[in-house]
């Protein structure tokens, strides 16, 4: 999968990279899912995503919790 969020979910979620249509309901879903993680005490406060700049390493989790966290964006 990529490294970067915006990029990554959007390919799981079979849109191409180069298709932005979508990209700002996609983002809006994302931070949502980040601000349930982060009351769920895994993701940093305040952590939220503007485009595909953001990278799953910005949030310095362990490979096996970035794994879970991108599945569960997804979902």
């Amino acid at each position: 999968m990529e490294n970067s969020i915006l990029t990554g979910t959007k390919k799981i979620l079979g849109l191409d990279e180069s298709y932005t249509a979508f990209d700002q309901d996609v983002i809006v879903h994302i931070n949502s899912a980040f601000s349930t993680l982060n009351q769920l005490g895994i993701a940093p406060a305040g952590f939220i995503i503007e485009d595909a700049s953001a990278m799953w390493s910005d949030l310095a989790l362990s490979a096996e919790v970035t794994s879970m966290t991108k599945t569960y964006i997804y979902l």
